[in-house]
């Protein structure tokens, strides 16, 4: 999931000068590869399964629905298809001429969607990299991915605008405007709600009509959003250090994840809904028990800060995008 860079700098400033810390924190971001601080122990085990080389700053990671390949957005404007099992890079979809910082399987897994800064969405064929359409999406996206059967495209954009595609003809069936700007954004697996990140909250809109149906207080920039698989939960991480998980149907806040020492940037549920994963700016990512809060997991070996995080259909694996031009997998402990 992308943060609009310049967007989010101009945040981070605004915020620190409030605070009176603008020199720590922006030095804390500058330079927290070189400043990586400890991190709680883990309940179990933590094994790298494979490092795949990006060459430049991995903005977003999805895995395929079989788990076998996975697909990588990056800072250089392509996006790239792997060999989970091998690290074996498979293809390479360019095109764009700005960064892709949005990437999505279709649910059959025969298409890939990628958004990009460049103002576009571009439906590419998996097994060939052809090209099967460009569409405009009239700012930097955000966010993409498909209906649950795959017939329709999603985009959020900065200006916080929403257009959906149909897929077999390319045309555009929907359009609306939610909010202002958007820093973060996500799609509930059911297509029904759209989750935003703002300078202040995250909030809960209707994906048809528009209709703002929640606001979650944060009260500071949240760059990461995500749904649980049965659209029961929310979860939000951003400018101080937490993630944040909140009953969607009520609003009611039930847990707080701290422990992370930077920002946090990546938020992902596993596909049972019993752990919540996040990756932070202090270049490590962190497995949580969304039940009772614990860390279960930390995963370290990123040189950089961690942007984006993603569970395998099965649970079983994590995958993370980093500002050290990496991708990697990891082996969770438990079932996922």
């Amino acid at each position: 999931m992308y943060t609009p860079f310049l967007f989010k700098k101009f945040l981070i400033v605004a915020a620190v000068l409030l605070i009176g810390c603008a020199v720590i924190h922006t030095s804390a971001r500058i330079s927290h590869a070189q400043t990586l601080a400890p991190t709680p122990t883990s309940i179990y085990p933590v094994l790298t399964a494979r490092t795949f080389n990006v060459g430049s700053t991995v903005y977003d990671v999805a895995f395929s629905p079989d788990g076998k390949t996975v697909l990588t957005g990056d800072f250089d404007n392509k996006a790239i298809l792997w060999d989970a099992a091998t690290g074996e890079q498979l293809r390479i979809f360019s095109g764009h001429t700005d960064s892709v910082v949005s990437v999505a399987f279709s649910p059959d897994g025969n298409c890939v969607l990628t958004g990009s800064k460049d103002n576009s969405v571009r439906l590419w064929n998996t097994a060939t990299g052809t090209l099967l359409n460009t569409f405009a999406a009239g700012a930097a996206v955000v966010s993409v991915t498909f209906s649950p059967d795959g017939k329709f495209l999603w985009m959020v954009n900065i200006d916080a605008e929403v257009r959906r595609w149909e897929r077999a003809t390319g045309n555009m069936i929907h359009e609306l405007t939610i909010g202002t700007t958007v820093i973060s954004a996500a799609f509930s697996a059911n297509g029904e709600f759209i989750l935003t990140g703002t300078d202040t909250a995250a909030t809960l809109w209707d994906s048809v009509t528009g209709v703002k149906l929640r606001t979650f207080a944060v009260g500071s920039p949240v760059y990461g959003v995500a749904f649980s698989h049965d659209s029961k939960y929310v979860a939000a991480g951003g400018f101080d250090n937490t993630a944040r998980l909140w009953d969607m149907a009520t609003g009611e806040p039930l847990r707080t994840f701290s422990g992370h020492t930077n920002f946090v940037d990546g938020v992902a549920f596993s596909p049972n809904g019993k752990y919540v994963l996040t990756g932070g700016y202090e270049g490590t990512t962190i497995l949580w028990d969304a039940a009772t809060g614990a860390i279960l997991q930390t995963f370290r070996g990123h040189t950089d800060g961690v942007f984006s995080v993603a569970f395998s259909p099965d649970g079983k694996y994590v995958l993370t995008g980093s500002y050290d031009n990496t991708a990697r997998l990891w082996l969770v402990g438990m079932d996922g």
